[in-house]
């Protein structure tokens, strides 16, 4: 992740994908869109492309 405001500045996270869920009907994004009040029309036809992952974090490293 980088901060738009201090491109020197970031956050690395690395993992382990634990577990793939399936999403067909993207509601997690909807979640996810809600918290961070992103306005965003859903896209149609990528409904058997839709997972959440669950990945455990092993290593971080930041500046």
């Amino acid at each position: 992740m980088n901060d738009p405001d201090r491109p020197y500045r970031y956050l690395e996270i690395r993992g382990v994908v634990e577990r793939i869920d399936p999403d067909p009907e993207g509601d997690f994004f909807d979640v996810l869109a809600r918290r961070y009040s992103l306005d965003y029309e859903r896209p149609v036809g990528d409904a058997e492309r839709r997972v959440i992952l669950l990945v455990r974090p092993t290593a971080t490293t930041s500046q």
